[in-house]
């Protein structure tokens, strides 16, 4: 029998918009919403379970909804129609057309019932099929909803670690069944046993992140939805809400001594449960008092720790054998548990104080070592504006910088070349002077730092021993006491007395924090990373050859996205075979080069279009990331590709090439002589393929290529008519963080005799702008307040040599927020904006008829592929 189950509404509860079917045995339907993430490929954990996943899909509801819904509204929503936890495979019952084989039957559902209760929902209800394809909103809900898969798998061979791989599993023993309700399970085929469980269980709805460990981040989801409508509940309103649908559940279990006194004594308390505390601390402490006490009374245990599958592409992570059901609360519980409660108890301060503060923003800026939550407007700080230009290779290549000039573009030549010539005489006491200075800016960042975060320091995860020793214990433990009265009543066929359960409460408590305090060790201190907080900006493609297996490949591209931290306004990332260059791939066997160039010229060439009919100014640069570790190419391999890559340095003067392969040699001799080879050509030498031997010098290559300014047509009286009709900007906006900073290139192909580039202030913020002609360390650098605007004019810099000329390269440094960055193009609202104005750039067809490059485009393009026929035949 199942009967509809409705929160009924309360004065401060709100009316649950949907329906949950709840069974006799204490078992829940799926929401018919997610009854798709339980059949077929659904079932699969397609994707890594990483904390920048968790931000990337809220980030891509954020982007596209009404901009009346507020940071309130979406929490509450991802977490009543999103988030059900304990949902188990049911074992024996086989998938067909009528029958699912999952169910809500874990021990965390009942806990999720009352928080139900405990957080309010909103009258306005989110369709999220309209922001997220059906994967996507299966792979948020599998983030955020808490359980353990407990049963045999049948993968165990392969999965679990190698001293658990023998035999069929324990059995489940018997206080874990003493403390549920009975399910009864009809079987169809496969096994008929269900107390065998498996040697590694599956740990669900966990994230990982790589600083700040793994965490439960429905916990996170659910603590600002509560802090944001914080409530305390009495806990007779809870029993009526829960009585209301199941009159006799778990009373026919009771001893009739208990049942009459438990139940009057719930019925007349006047008691309160808050729910800040409730969605995290007390009620994951309490479910260890719960459903341990019975047989362990206050031998309690908390903490378990599990083990991801990988790394690098975290999809699975299994509980230890040792586990003997003890996963109440287990490691990732406990760091979310903490991170929650700091959360929920400040959310309210942060979005008064910061407009427009969007869900993701929170995630993004507490899990960071660089910013944290900012409390006051930076402006009114007595931060010195240039304290962030922090870059360590640029450094002492500032010895003037120029931070204070405002005169005219020749004294900041003049002073350039008095730079030059302090160069070529350094000596040691220079250096050490530099290195003084640049110490002295980390402290005055640090300072900074603590300037505008909370008052009293506490701002992002990294400082959770600190919060910690806020938690009140007394507190702690007498809300821990409410909530398992209430849970036990709801969740068991066990009645443990009042002081016995107050006894193991408070012991559950204590050895929370006795765990807790162990947890946060790793991350007591916050760093100070200077180049982390660069993050590439680059239009990616890569090409996996078959020197790895499947699965290592999988690793290795999940680990590329997230160090590029996909977005529409930073890095675009694209896959490609590596022996036949198509884009949707299989897994490959070998490596050709010359079909992935192919394969590249008539995607950069439609891009190029793209962009020109689009009117780009600025994107970020197009790089060809090679992997080939243990693939040899062969002579005619080699000639082609190399014919091709001197043909699209030219055509494609923004295109960089990374190779990353275990024979230098070889693709050292693909390099050509254009001026600026060196640069757009990088060769990082592993001998290995794990990816940690690697990641590290592949970051900082990445980091270090700008962004691309380009011209994409001209303004010219013969070809006005093609833009007719359309309004052309010459000017584009971009965003800068403290602590970043961004690069910009110019390439000579569009550089003329007379042109001028424009950095504008638009009232978010100060910030400097330096630019230099050749990187050797001349740099001009100027200051941008408010909305004021500078200049940067060129005149015969290339006399008309535009293949002999170098690149103009621009670095753009944040010294000054105002906290006013709101839109929803900003990833942080202390960013500061500014816009980007272009005068006199030669236009693309200009570029191409110069020097010898009088070809059409196309018709290079077709005779190179006669070229290449005519090779391979």
């Amino acid at each position: 029998m199942t009967s509809e189950y409705h929160l009924q509404q309360r004065s401060f509860i709100f009316v649950v918009s949907f329906a949950v079917l709840i069974s006799s045995s204490g078992s829940f339907r799926i929401y018919d919403n997610l009854i798709h993430c339980y059949r077929g490929n659904e079932t699969q954990p397609w994707i890594g379970n990483s904390m920048r996943v968790l931000i990337e899909l809220i980030e891509k509801i954020e982007q596209q909804m009404p901009t009346n819904i507020d940071i309130r509204t979406l929490s509450a929503n991802i977490f009543h129609q999103l988030r059900l936890d304990g949902i188990e495979r049911t074992p024996g019952v086989l998938e067909n057309e009528l029958v699912t084989p999952y169910r809500a039957t874990g021990i965390h559902v009942y806990k999720f019932d009352l928080l139900r209760n405990l957080i309010s929902h909103t009258s306005q209800k989110i369709n999220f099929e309209q922001y997220l394809t059906q994967s996507e909103i299966c792979n948020l809900h599998k983030l955020i909803s808490v359980g353990v898969e407990p049963y045999i798998r049948g993968d165990e061979v392969r999965t679990c670690p190698v001293k658990t791989r023998i035999g069929n599993g324990p059995s489940r023993p018997d206080p874990f069944n003493r403390n549920r309700p009975h399910v009864n399970v009809t079987y169809i085929g496969g096994p008929k046993n269900p107390t065998v469980l498996s040697p590694c269980p599956l740990e669900k709805g966990v994230t990982r992140t790589f600083e700040f460990g793994s965490l439960t981040a429905g916990t996170l989801i659910g603590g600002i939805a509560a802090g944001l409508q914080p409530q305390n509940v009495q806990l007779n309103e809870l029993v009526s809400a829960h009585i209301k649908f199941n009159p006799y559940e778990n009373l026919e279990t009771m001893e009739p001594k208990d049942t009459r006194r438990e139940i009057e004594k719930l019925f007349n308390s006047r008691e309160s449960i808050d729910n800040t505390y409730a969605v995290g601390l007390s009620g994951d402490i309490a479910e260890v008092c719960v459903y341990q006490s019975p047989l362990l009374g206050t031998n309690v245990t908390v903490g378990m720790s599990g083990q991801w599958n990988s790394t690098y592409f975290p999809r699975w992570r299994y509980l230890p054998d040792t586990h003997q059901t003890r996963w109440e609360m287990t490691d990732a519980e406990i760091l979310a548990d903490i991170d929650s409660y700091f959360i929920s108890n400040h959310i309210n301060s942060w979005v008064n104080r910061i407009h427009g503060l969007r869900l993701s923003q929170i995630l993004q800026m507490f899990y960071s070592h660089q910013y944290g939550i900012p409390s006051i407007t930076i402006e009114n700080s007595n931060h010195n504006k240039n304290d962030l230009a922090f870059n360590v290779e640029t450094e002492s290549q500032q010895n003037s910088n120029h931070h204070n000039n405002k005169n005219n573009n020749n004294n900041g030549k003049k002073k350039s070349e008095a730079i030059q010539n302090d160069v070529e005489e350094i000596d040691v006491d220079f250096v050490q002077s530099r290195i003084l200075e640049f110490n002295n800016k980390v402290e005055r960042f640090q300072k900074y730092v603590n300037e505008i975060s909370s008052a009293d320091g506490i701002n992002r995860a990294c400082h959770r021993k600190a919060i910690l020793q806020t938690i009140d214990i007394e507190k702690l433990k007498e809300e821990t006491y409410r909530f398992a009265q209430i849970l036990q009543y709801t969740a068991t066929s066990s009645i443990v007395d009042e002081l016995q359960m107050r006894r193991v409460c408070d012991s559950s408590v204590d050895k929370f924090m006795v765990k807790a305090s162990e947890l946060v060790r790793e991350t007591e201190n916050c760093k100070l990373i200077i180049e982390e907080c660069k993050i590439p900006s680059v239009d990616l493609t890569l090409v996996i050859d078959g020197s790895r297996p499947m699965y290592e490949n999988m690793e290795l591209i999940f680990h590329i996205a997230e160090m590029l931290e996909l977005s529409p306004r930073n890095s675009h990332f694209s896959l490609m075979h590596g022996m036949t260059g198509q884009y949707m791939v299989n897994h490959p066997v070998r490596l050709s080069l010359s079909n992935v160039l192919l394969k590249l010229i008539e995607g950069l060439t439609n891009q190029t279009v793209a962009e020109r009919e689009s009117h780009i100014f600025a994107a970020p640069a197009q790089v060809l990331l090679v992997v080939s570790q243990g693939v040899r190419m062969s002579q005619d391999e080699f000639d082609i590709s190399k014919r091709l890559m001197q043909s699209t340095l030219g055509q494609f003067p923004d295109l960089y090439y990374i190779f990353l392969t275990n024979h230098r040699e070889t693709f050292e001799s693909l390099k050509g002589n254009e001026v600026d080879s060196n640069e757009k050509y990088q060769i990082i030498e592993s001998e290995s393929t794990e990816i940690g031997t690697f990641t590290s010098e592949l970051q900082e290559t990445l980091k270090n290529i700008p962004k691309r300014i380009i011209s994409p047509y001209c303004k010219r009286k013969n070809s006005r008519y093609l833009w007719s009709g359309h309004t052309i900007r010459d000017d584009f906006d971009d965003y800068i963080a403290p602590q970043e900073e961004i690069k910009y290139k110019i390439n000579p192909y569009y550089l003329s005799d007379d042109f001028q580039v424009q950095f504008q202030g638009l009232g978010y913020g100060e910030f400097t702008v330096c630019m230099t002609k050749d990187q050797s360390g001349r740099f001009e650098c100027r200051n941008v307040v408010d909305m004021e605007y500078i200049w940067f004019s060129f005149k015969d810099i290339c006399r008309g040599e535009y293949n002999r000329c170098s690149s103009i390269y621009f670095r753009v440094t944040l010294d000054k927020s105002y906290l006013k960055c709101e839109e929803k193009e900003c990833r942080f609202p202390f960013q500061v904006k500014y816009k980007i104005k272009l005068v006199g750039l030669r236009c693309e067809m200009d570029a191409r008829d110069s020097g010898s490059r009088k070809t059409p485009f196309s018709l290079i393009i077709v005779m190179k592929l006669i070229v290449i026929s005519l090779l391979l035949k």
